[in-house]
């Protein structure tokens, strides 16, 4: 991605298990392009294949909340 950058933001999910102990999420990352608006970039298992697929999709409200549950889920 050679596009101008207004800003980059790492977001993380994270739970707590029984025993108190944490988990962390791998980061996500929401751009924010120069007279594009913000994309949201991830990476996730390719169940066909077992290898990691980086995903970008366009950064709205509902496909954040929507990834980051699904991260939290998969934690």
């Amino acid at each position: 991605m050679r596009a101008d950058r207004d800003a980059l933001h790492q977001l993380y999910a994270a739970v707590r298990g029984r025993s108190g102990s944490r988990r962390r999420s791998l980061p996500l990352s929401a751009i924010d392009l120069t007279d594009r608006g913000r994309v949201l970039t991830f990476l996730t298992m390719n169940p066909s294949t077992g290898q990691k697929q980086i995903n970008l999709v366009p950064g709205t409200r509902a496909n954040l909340a929507s990834v980051l549950k699904a991260t939290c889920d998969g934690l």
